[in-house]
Parts: C-alpha cells; structure tokens; sequence
C-alpha cells in the first residue's frame, strides 16, 4: 500500500512554460512578427498601416481575413498583424491624457450622477423642478 505523498510528482501538471518546454505567447507572438518582413517584403509599420486605413471592421477575424483575402497573407501572419494593431492601439488609448474630473466636460448636462463628480450646482434647482412637476 502506498502512503501518502509517494508517486504525486509524477501526476503533477507542470505550472511554467520552461517545465512544459512550451515559449511563452509573448515570445511566440515577437518571433513570429520578426520574421514577416522576410516573408512578405513589407515592414511591420506597413503592415499596421494599411490595417488602419483599411474597412472599419468589429471583429478580429474579419480582419484577419480581410488581409488574408487582400493581401495573399498566411493565417498566422494576419493574425499577428491584426493582434499586433490592437496591442499598439490600447497602448495609444491608455497614453491619451484624460480630462480632469473636477471640471465639468463642455456641454455635458448636469444630472443627479454628475454632481458630486463636477460640483454641479444646478441640481438642486433641477429636482425642485421635478417635485413640483410630480405634485
């Protein structure tokens, strides 16, 4: 019989990419941008600029398919373009400075939510006007 604690290790799922000889998706992900300007003849930069002039699309498949389709890409490479594209684009949206939530946005109506946030004063004045429209 055997007690607790003999033979667990080899049950054991290995935790690291370096115990189960797997890369990272990090690492995959820059091997494989590395390697198509090789394969296509065109720079990354190019790449993710004609995504962005390129359709509007929702999906990240759709575009991935559209440069499949457009451009004669391999489904690994449009992928990684496309995922690329939506890396550096969250980082431009996180860089943008935000407005100052002590000023009050240009044209924004103060509502019953906004007052603490911008220092509303018409508030008052706004709910003395809805009780005396509910009486």
């Amino acid at each position: 019989m055997l007690g607790h604690g003999v033979g667990k290790d080899r049950h054991r799922v290995p935790r690291t990419a370096s115990e189960t000889g797997l890369k990272s998706s990090e690492e995959t992900h820059r091997n494989l941008l590395s390697r198509i300007p090789g394969r296509t003849g065109r720079d990354i930069a190019d790449w993710l600029r004609t995504v962005d002039e390129g359709p509007s699309l929702p999906r990240f498949e759709e575009k991935a398919g559209r440069l499949r389709g457009e451009h004669d890409l391999t489904y690994g490479h449009a992928k990684a373009i496309i995922h690329e594209y939506d890396l550096r684009r969250a980082a431009r949206k996180l860089l943008r400075p935000r407005p100052s939530t002590t000023e009050r946005p240009a044209g924004s109506a103060c509502g019953p939510f906004r007052r603490r946030a911008y220092g509303c004063q018409s508030f008052p004045l706004m709910m003395e006007s809805r009780r005396s429209i509910s009486r």
